[in-house]
């Protein structure tokens, strides 16, 4: 059994007559809605035959379209699926196994098809193809054995046999084949009057012909009128001439005034080219001056660190020294003390001897040890003190130097953003402006060079260039994969890195330049199927992240980065479950990144590194977000420098509180040593009273107190040497101090002015890129202002050549003519002098205009004598064809009556009733006669209108399924087949229909009833559709 297109698959409407919105999937086979009446079944129908094409009128439901819309809704939408798989599909190529047809009614009464494929994607919105689909597939929606509604049905049952024979003839497409053929056959009487007409006409053309020939033969000159006519040819040929000559003196004009536009633009291109140099010069003598600072700067660091080591040295000295002295001193003031103590015991042990002396003695003496002890023990508090601050000052001032220098570094890092962007601004439009300008120079000067074959091949760079991501998300991580390659170039051969060196360092000078790799170019990419990671399903390699155009730069970062083997990860969880088990690590994976930029080598030598997720400043950039980025950079960094400037102001405070700090301490820690001293004395000098006392040993202690002299005399002497020495040493410290801060002031001095030599540099940089822009646009303004020069001296010499020729060719004819009249003068004048020989020759046509006239009269009679033979061939082999289709359509009338009377009889006998079908084509009429099922009455009938309801039914039932048998349909619908059958028949019939369909798996049958069909089961080709019961509105009471 072959398959067919056709069958309906499923059913949605919106909005339409009763139904909100109702969905109905129908079975390929066998089909049965059921529903109450009201709910809306003979609504489906006319869903199916309004949403195939058919107009309002074709459905017995209404007279417009608007009449579906259900009350309240402003449209209503019709959407049916159709089978489209089979080799006799409709544009299977486009549509695929299956179509949908869509019609949206409006409220003003008109309509818009839709048709979408088996993806749901809207191919088509023409009525046409819907007709080429309904016509592919057969679909007959006007056919009442394919759609079988409530008022078919009932003209099937009724005893009407004019109305049985209409719909016979409508059921097997007799009627459109004898509508088609009639239309033929006025069409080809039409066709035949009309050639009637054309062949009079073509006497009449016949007629006109004679007459040229007539009057060709009557044509004579005139010779004064031509003469007439020829002078006047004559001056409008010098008036053509003069017209001329004012042309060429018009654009020898035009040629003055492009010669003084040219001389103006010269004289501007001038004063370009003159600022052009003085900036070249300018830039010139900044950059020499900054490579002197930048020396000088050198020479001082150098000088500064030998300062501040001689400084450190003098300072060590010099505080060694001073040591010395104190301690010189503090020997002295003590052996002055001990003179001055052993003198007043000398003195005292010879006037003094007593016990109460002894025991006053001993007391303070033991007053002034407890006393000692304690201003010790303050000292040590006071130095504890003044280290601990001594420590702070010097961390406060190292604070103090880092916060001067990252103030500085953060100015200088303002400076290059502004000048970024304000490069940014005059190069904006150049994409390699977010690599710098000095990008866009080397670009232009590496062009430059490979137009005069300075390189072997072109080199490549900025690598990022080339560069574009398929997923933007993993722009800033394929950036830091890349790394610094991104700005990287690739050349050829050594030759070309040199040559591209060289270039380099003219553009870039004493600033950092790219980096440049140099391998062999090869203009295929490398096959890197062995070595790529094997990534696991949802994620891929690096390289294939990248769109990369250009053969060479793919190679270069596969032999230098390997991004073949690397895996990108969009989490961490994953990356580590991939890179820390052994097992799990894909094959030739390298290293894994993820999104954040962290990386994962894999086992067996597992480890990590962080990432930042840092925006990407170079690859797959834009413009105005490299410029978003930079404005961000300005205001977080504005945002450091107040930051720094608020600690260096917190610092300096500090700094300022800790020196008056460290005075104060240095003042009491002197007092209190000098109170130490003071105790001591009195101390050494009660001990020396109380020995005395105990002693009495006059003799001694004159001899203790001469040696004491003797000592003291010599330290005075040493204490003399050392402050000299420390006069010295103190001279030579201030001046390694003063020579450290002169230098430090001289490399601050040039450090600032380097910094404005910079920054002139790259204001002046960016004058000489404008003044160098506009030089350009002169240049190219010049060159094309003298092209047009150009363009109008050869239109001039043009036309002066032409002007010469036109005259020496015009002076063979005849005489210059001077002051001739203008043009138009002569031409209307020339125009009626012809009118006249016109007129006096007759009143017609020239004999030129006559022969012409002529020549086309008799191609035009050749013409359409054959064409009039060729309509009458043509009409009358057309009237044979006709004639020859009726007598086959008549031929097939009676093999398809013959075919229905047969199955319409055979399909009786399976209820045992007996019958005939009389089909008269000559009357039209069609006459059913039936023979019940009760032999024994022999109850037979003449037509069907004798027959129980039931007995009816079955016998239209018959009819139809005969039909059936006749005409095949993707899809037969019938409604309310069953309403006037009792239960015996209608389970008869159901039956019936049903083994039908089953024996005719390849058609779609669809059966509407309000009836109970809860005998029947579902099964795989059976499906029982329930519609929900009608919503009755409550009478008003």
């Amino acid at each position: 059994m072959v398959d067919i297109d056709g069958a309906i698959q499923s059913i949605n409407v919106r909005n339409f007559l009763c139904h909100e919105n109702l969905q109905i999937n129908l079975n390929r086979n066998i089909n049965f809605i059921i529903g109450r009446n009201g709910s809306g079944k003979s609504a489906i129908l006319t869903a199916l035959v309004v949403g195939l094409g058919a107009r309002a009128a074709a459905t017995d439901r209404g007279s417009s379209l608007k009449s579906f819309i259900k009350h309240g809704a402003n449209s209503a939408v019709i959407e049916i699926k159709i089978k489209n798989d089979t080799e006799h599909a409709f544009k299977h190529d486009i549509f695929g196994d299956t179509l949908t047809v869509i019609r949206v009614l409006n409220a003003s009464g008109g309509s818009v098809y839709k048709i979408k494929n088996y993806k749901g994607e809207i191919v088509s919105t023409k009525h046409e193809d819907v007709v080429g689909i309904c016509t592919v597939h057969d679909i007959q929606v006007d056919n009442p054995i394919c759609i079988l509604n409530q008022d078919n049905a009932r003209n099937f049952h009724a005893a009407d046999s004019k109305k049985k024979y209409s719909l016979f003839r409508k059921a097997t497409n007799m009627d459109v084949i004898e509508a088609n053929y009639n239309k033929t056959l006025n069409n080809c009487s039409q066709a035949r009057t009309i050639l009637n007409k054309k062949r009079e006409a073509f006497d009449e053309l016949k007629k006109d012909l004679d007459k040229l020939k007539a009057k060709y033969e009557e044509m004579r000159s005139q010779d004064d009128l031509k003469k007439k006519i020829e002078n006047l040819e004559n001056e409008y040929y010098w008036s053509v001439i003069e017209d001329m000559e004012k042309e060429s003196k018009h654009i020898l004009k035009q040629q003055v005034r492009q010669k003084e536009k040219i001389d103006k633009i010269s004289d501007k291109l001038n004063k370009f080219e003159n600022m052009y140099k003085k900036h070249t010069e300018s830039l010139k003598d900044l950059n020499l001056e900054l490579r002197e600072i930048l020396a000088a700067l050198k020479g001082f660091s150098k000088n500064v660190d030998e300062a501040i080591s001689k400084y450190q040295h003098a300072k060590e000295l010099c505080k060694s020294c001073l040591q010395q002295l104190n301690k010189k001193k503090e020997q002295i003031y003590r052996e002055d003390a001990k003179v001055n103590d052993l003198t007043k015991e000398v003195n005292s042990a010879i006037n003094m001897n007593s016990v109460e002396k002894t025991e006053s003695l001993q007391n303070l003496r033991t007053e002034m040890k407890s006393e000692l002890a304690e201003v010790i023990a303050r000292t040590d508090t006071i130095k504890n003190d003044l280290s601990q601050t001594r420590s702070a000052i010097s961390h406060v001032h190292n604070q103090y130097d880092n916060l001067i220098q990252e103030r500085r570094n953060s100015q200088n890092s303002l400076r290059h953003i502004n000048s970024q962007i304000n490069e940014l601004n005059i190069r904006g439009k150049n994409s390699l402006a977010v690599y710098g300008s000095k990008m866009i120079d080397l670009f232009k000067a590496i062009k430059d060079a490979f137009d005069k074959k300075m390189f072997s091949k072109m080199p490549r760079g900025p690598i990022g260039s080339y560069l574009k991501v398929r997923d933007k998300k993993w722009t800033s991580a394929l950036e830091h994969i890349i790394g610094g390659s991104v700005t990287s170039f690739c050349v050829n051969t050594e030759a070309d890195s040199r040559k591209l060196f060289s270039i380099m360092s003219q553009i870039f000078q004493n600033e950092s330049k790219p980096t440049i790799t140099t391998s062999q170019f090869i203009e295929k990419v490398h096959n890197v199927s062995k070595n790529a990671v094997q990534a696991p399903q949802g994620y891929f390699s690096a390289l294939d992240c990248l769109l990369i155009d250009d053969a060479v730069v793919a190679n270069f970062l596969i032999d230098n980065i390997g991004l073949e083997s690397i895996l990108l990860v969009p989490n961490q969880d994953d990356a580590i479950s991939f890179a820390a088990d052994e097992n799990n690590v894909p094959y030739n994976c390298s290293k894994i990144v993820t999104l954040d930029s962290s990386e994962f080598f894999p086992s067996p030598n597992y480890r990590s590194y962080g990432g930042r997720n840092q925006p990407s400043k170079f690859l797959q950039i834009s413009l105005t977000e490299r410029k978003k980025q930079l404005e961000n950079d300005l205001k977080t960094g504005e945002m450091e420098l107040k930051r720094i400037e608020g600690e260096l102001h917190v610092a300096t405070k500090s700094k300022d509180e800790l020196s008056v700090r460290k005075s104060e301490l240095d003042d009491l820690l002197r007092k209190l040593l000098n109170k130490i001293r003071a105790v001591e004395a009195k101390l050494t000098e009660l001990e020396a009273s109380l020995k005395n006392i105990e002693g009495g040993h006059v003799k001694v202690l004159t001899e203790e107190l001469n040696l004491a002299k003797n000592k003291l005399a010599s330290l005075r002497e040493e204490e003399t040497n050392l402050a000299a020495e420390e006069l010295t040493l103190r001279s030579a410290f201030k001046d390694a101090e003063n020579n450290l801060n002169e230098l430090k002031t001289l490399k601050r001095t040039n450090e600032d002015k380097k910094y404005s030599i910079n920054e002139e540099i790259s204001q002046l940089q960016l004058q000489y890129d404008r003044n160098d822009s506009e030089m350009t646009m002169m240049q190219d303004m010049l060159r094309n202002e003298k092209q047009k020069l150009d363009e109008v001296v050869e239109v001039y010499t043009t036309k002066s050549r032409l002007l010469d020729q036109k005259i020496k060719s015009t002076l063979e004819l005849c005489l210059r003519i001077d002051s001739p009249r203008e043009k138009d003068i002569v031409v209307n004048e020339l125009k009626q002098v012809k009118a006249k020989l016109a007129s006096m020759s007759g009143n017609g046509p020239s004999k030129q205009d006559v022969a012409a006239t002529l020549i086309q009269k008799e191609s035009q009679y050749k013409t359409t004598s054959k064409i009039l033979q060729d309509v009458s061939v043509t009409l009358d082999m057309l009237k044979k064809v006709s004639q020859q289709h009726l007598r086959t359509t008549m031929q097939i009338q009676s093999l398809i009556a013959s075919r229905v009377q047969y199955c319409f009889q055979s399909i009786l006998k399976l209820r045992a009733y007996s019958g005939s079908m009389d089909i008269n084509h000559a009357s039209g009429v069609l006459e059913i006669h039936c023979t019940g099922r009760d032999s024994a009455s022999l109850r037979l009938a003449d037509t069907t209108s004798s027959l129980s309801g039931g007995e009816r039914s079955y016998a239209t039932v018959a009819f139809i399924m005969a039909l059936w048998d006749c005409m095949e349909l993707p899809f037969y619908f019938m409604d309310e087949f069953d309403v006037f059958m009792d239960n015996v028949n209608r389970k008869v019939t159901m039956d019936l229909l049903i083994h039908h369909a089953k024996e005719n798996l390849n058609r779609q049958y669809v059966f509407l009833t309000p009836q109970d069909t809860s005998t029947l089961a579902a099964s795989d080709t059976v499906t029982i559709h329930r519609l929900a019961d009608p919503v009755r509105k409550k009478p008003v009471k």
